[in-house]
């Protein structure tokens, strides 16, 4: 049933906080375990969720779980984004939990002649050509995945006793080809999917960064069919929560979270070489940014948006909790829309919303209005009853850094305790040798 996760052990540094000791409100059910299946297209933006979504997987083994991952095109060709996805999986460390590894969709539903890969913001690699992190092990690899074989996890975790009332969560980064594919070629995994997290999609007033009047996303610029065959099924809409460039485009890192990333928590001011080589991943990724023709529409001088880690954060709520007081709120801001993606023409991609005065929301003021909520309140997302997709357009975004730069500074401290334990592994190894050839040559003289 995916990852094997069960005996590992909490890995809890640096006071991030864990289900058992938050001092926020859990606000999700606490026997309600997530099964989480993300399908990616590393990519810069999708490295660093990759690695924050393992984390959490560490940190959290009796409520999260991985089913699986799958690599499909989008920031750069399948071929490539399967090699950087096994390379996070091995730089990280994370083959001995022997998590689900797939490849994923090669190309569009349809063919579509104006997609492309971004290689002026990901590199030719889709991983800014960075050598540090560049480590391969197509090993970790379970081959093609199949809907079929998505069917028969998913069931896996409906169908056992102490899984069935968990929740299936289905993530997507890049273009939504292959779970659109498949809820076609198996209508029964709508079912089995509770919550349906994406970034994509751009709405409204807000600048996008496709087709020739920039009212186009990339993700779903490369399969518009795709995006609607998801956001116009009356089962799916219900359950799917979006990360457009409206709430993503404010996710910059800027030069005050490049400061705090680059400095060290641990007592020796020092940071990791695993560390140094996501900071450069970072800068490499924010230089890219800079010279592309997107900062000309945005201006990302100050830094490149966290575009696909921000999926991460329905699952951190759910799991930490939603804090009582304002700082420690996610405070989302979201509109549900019912609207199609148009798939013809020089605005491909475009969005066109059938929801009329659609007005932005919070779970707060939801609760509010719904009297038979107040006993027992919605505080997360992933638990929110919604009618039509959840468009977020806003939330705390220091809230969201927190998390993100907390992540990092527990993997530089694993990194370096793991390090210190083989250095002192290898004196202990050379000390027992000296002192057994010593017992050897004395014996002889």
């Amino acid at each position: 049933m995916g990852a094997n996760n069960t005996t590992t052990t909490n890995t809890n540094n640096n006071n991030y906080p864990s289900s058992s000791s938050s001092s926020s409100t859990l606000n999700s059910d606490d026997s309600k375990k997530l099964h989480i299946f993300l399908d990616c297209d590393p990519g810069n933006d999708d490295c660093i969720l990759l690695v924050i979504l393992l984390q959490l997987f560490k940190n959290y083994p009796n409520r999260l779980n991985i089913i699986g991952i799958s690599a499909s095109y989008g920031n750069s060709s399948v071929q490539n984004t399967l090699k950087n996805l096994t390379s996070m999986i091995n730089v990280l460390s994370m083959g001995k939990y022997d998590i689900n590894i797939f490849s994923g969709a090669e190309e569009p539903m349809v063919s579509n002649e104006q997609s492309f890969f971004p290689t002026n913001i990901h590199g030719a690699n889709g991983m800014s050509d960075l050598k540090e992190l560049d480590k391969p092990n197509l090993a970790f690899c379970k081959g093609k995945i199949t809907s079929k074989e998505l069917l028969r996890l998913f069931n896996e975790v409906k169908s056992n006793e102490l899984t069935q009332n968990d929740k299936i969560i289905f993530i997507s980064t890049g273009p939504f080809t292959l779970i659109s594919r498949f809820i076609i070629e198996k209508p029964n995994l709508k079912k089995l999917i509770d919550k349906f997290i994406v970034m994509g999609g751009v709405f409204e007033d807000e600048r996008g960064n496709c087709n020739s009047k920039m009212t186009g996303e990339f993700n779903i610029f490369n399969d518009p069919d795709a995006a609607n065959t998801l956001f116009m099924d009356p089962i799916m809409k219900q359950k799917s929560i979006i990360f457009p460039l409206n709430i993503t485009h404010k996710a910059i890192f800027d030069q005050k979270q490049m400061k705090i990333f680059s400095e060290s928590s641990r007592k020796d001011k020092e940071i990791s070489e695993l560390k140094k080589s996501f900071l450069k991943l970072i800068q490499k990724f924010s230089l890219l940014y800079t010279s592309s023709k997107d900062n000309e529409k945005h201006q990302f001088d100050k830094g490149p948006p966290m575009h696909d880690v921000l999926t991460a954060m329905p699952i951190i709520e759910y799991l930490i909790g939603n804090g009582n007081d304002f700082e420690n709120k996610t405070n989302w801001e979201f509109k549900e829309i019912d609207f199609m993606v148009e798939v013809e023409g020089n605005e491909i991609s475009k969005t066109h919303i059938f929801t009329k005065n659609s007005i932005l929301k919070t779970l707060e003021t939801e609760n509010e209005k719904d009297n038979t909520k107040n006993i027992n309140s919605t505080k997360n997302l992933i638990d929110y009853k919604q009618e039509s997709c959840v468009v977020l357009y806003n939330m705390n975004f220091n809230l969201f850094w927190k998390h993100f730069q907390l992540t990092f500074d527990q993997l530089d401290q694993e990194n370096y305790e793991s390090k210190r334990i083989m250095q002192l592994s290898i004196y202990l190894i050379a000390s027992l040798s000296v002192l057994v050839l010593g017992g050897i040559l004395e014996k002889v003289l």
